[in-house]
């Protein structure tokens, strides 16, 4: 492989790792919150958190250029106050990969925490566990091998992800060229390459390396998703007849 594949790569992985490292966190804390029996209103805070979901990459995308970008209300007072500024890397692509990997996340943690056996958290109460030691001893133990297979799934989500990112990077690189050339993800990579001759082996390794990630996310996410039901769920909500 070539250096600008080797660094699309590394840049790649790079943003991923941050992205799947800022919404773990967050991902449980709102699965664990919605997941909770009797808790009102659920429906809109779901609907809310999902959104990203149900729209089109791009136009997440526009919006961080909008919110960020130097006309931006945030962008105007971080670039003026803090000193920051949005680029197309790795900051507005991390913040964008995030807007897309949380909801996705939130929605594999959840059945899990659904799942949770509330008498087990109850009997732990009652031999003097705190509430936290109870939520970590019970309710992380049940629904480990489900935030694995959300891990997987987000970092996987944010490596190959290109709508947003090539609309970011368009409309930044046309307000601030001076862009580090060594700071283009995979699919932006990909994509220019894919424009010429010479580039067509370039976008051949890049589609196998992507391949490849994503095949051994997606067997880690169904590997982690299997063990949990295994562990979870009785036999005839497997679809295992006895």
């Amino acid at each position: 492989m070539t250096s600008i594949e080797l660094d699309a790569l590394a840049f790649s992985a790079r943003i991923a790792f941050v992205t799947v490292l800022i919404s773990f966190p967050l991902a449980i804390l709102a699965a664990s919150w919605t997941g909770r029996r009797g808790l009102k209103g659920r429906w809109v805070l779901d609907a809310l958190l999902l959104l990203p979901l149900g729209v089109s990459p791009a136009v997440i995308g526009w919006g961080v250029v909008t919110l960020l970008g130097p006309e931006g209300p945030a962008g105007d007072w971080l670039s003026k106050g803090e000193g920051w500024r949005a680029v197309a890397a790795p900051h507005a692509l991390v913040l964008v990969a995030c807007c897309l990997v949380l909801p996705l996340m939130i929605r594999t943690m959840r059945p899990a925490f659904e799942a949770v056996d509330l008498q087990q958290i109850q009997t732990a109460r009652t031999l003097g566990a705190s509430r936290w030691s109870a939520w970590w001893s019970v309710t992380m133990a049940q629904t480990l091998p489900m935030l694995a297979s959300a891990t997987a799934l987000g970092f996987a989500a944010a490596w190959g992800e290109s709508g947003a990112s090539v609309v970011l990077a368009a409309a930044l690189q046309s307000r601030w060229p001076a862009t580090a050339p060594d700071t283009v993800t995979v699919p932006l990579t990909l994509l220019s390459a894919m424009q010429t001759e010479r580039g067509q082996g370039i976008a051949l390794r890049l589609s196998l390396a992507s391949l490849g990630v994503a095949l051994s996310a997606m067997l880690l996410s169904e590997w982690a998703r299997q063990r949990w039901r295994r562990r979870a769920l009785p036999l005839d909500a497997r679809g295992v007849s006895r």
